[in-house]
């Protein structure tokens, strides 16, 4: 089974944090499998594990993932 592909941007830019699904061009992007990247975000798989591919800003990233809590 081929695993579906999506883009989803956080935007933090306004006075709530907003997501979407989008192809658009963004401060930093992770890319793993959907189970990888809902581990991370609920800060049950370190950022450093080999699964995830990061581009641009890993600062920002840090940042959001510290600050951040779901669940």
């Amino acid at each position: 089974m081929a695993e579906a592909a999506a883009d989803w941007l956080v935007d933090l830019t306004g006075n709530a944090l907003a997501w979407r699904r989008a192809e658009e061009p963004a401060a930093v992007s992770v890319r793993a499998p959907l189970t990888g990247l809902l581990l991370l975000i609920y800060g049950r798989r370190p950022a450093d594990d080999t699964i995830f591919a990061f581009a641009g800003d890993a600062e920002l990233l840090e940042f959001w993932l510290a600050r951040v809590l779901f669940g």
